[in-house]
């Protein structure tokens, strides 16, 4: 594993990136991404029947427990937590991050402020406010994913971190420029570019491709 590098490329470079990955993909692969965060928004309604919550709490539940996880392993914990809440079993461990149970907890039993409002990092916030309101929301989720394609990452290597304040707004404005370019919405965009990115480097025998 190379030293991590928390210098971004320029704008430009990082905007060539994510237009190389919208390239690279399948028209399959636009499809799904285009149809993920609705699809995520179907599982956000599903929890908030399910626990009787509001469709913005489940998705900061969902959001909350996706750091380092891959969507599956997501999916499931997030119907562990609902199922525990609903039944008033004990809360157990749901991520490998002792403060994201608890962030996912606190969702589960309504709160969102939490979430939405940044506390819980800018990731977190645009990922669930992205499927809680899918098409709608102009927040960009930028994740490890988009981190490694606008550093680009060979197989191989992994300049993943997490991106905060002006390093954040710096690569979702890249991605934004690059949706314009592409004609995607910026979230559609994100999707396609995440799905191609992950599914390139899963080929590449990226074992840790599928993390969120």
């Amino acid at each position: 594993m190379t030293k991590i590098d928390t210098r971004l490329p320029n704008h430009a470079r990082m905007v060539t990136q994510f237009l190389k990955y919208y390239a690279l993909a399948t028209a399959a692969q636009k499809a799904y991404g285009r149809e993920w965060y609705s699809d995520a928004h179907a599982l956000a309604v599903e929890i908030a029947n399910m626990a009787d919550i509001s469709i913005d709490a489940a998705a900061c539940a969902i959001s909350a427990l996706s750091p380092m996880t891959n969507w599956d392993d997501n999916v499931k914990a997030a119907y562990q937590l609902a199922h525990d809440h609903v039944t008033d079993a004990p809360y157990g461990r749901y991520n490998m991050f002792t403060a994201n149970d608890e962030k996912a907890i606190r969702a589960m039993n309504g709160e969102t402020a939490h979430v939405m409002e940044n506390s819980g990092g800018p990731k977190t916030a645009a990922f669930a406010k992205c499927i809680a309101r899918p098409g709608e929301s102009e927040d960009v989720c930028i994740d490890r994913h988009m981190i490694n394609c606008a550093h680009g990452m060979l197989p191989g290597t992994d300049q993943s971190y997490a991106p905060r304040g002006l390093r954040y707004r710096r690569v979702a404005a890249a991605l934004a420029d690059a949706a314009r370019l592409a004609g995607e919405n910026p979230a559609d965009m994100q999707g396609i570019v995440w799905v191609s990115f992950r599914d390139a480097h899963s080929a590449a025998g990226d074992t840790a491709a599928s993390r969120i």
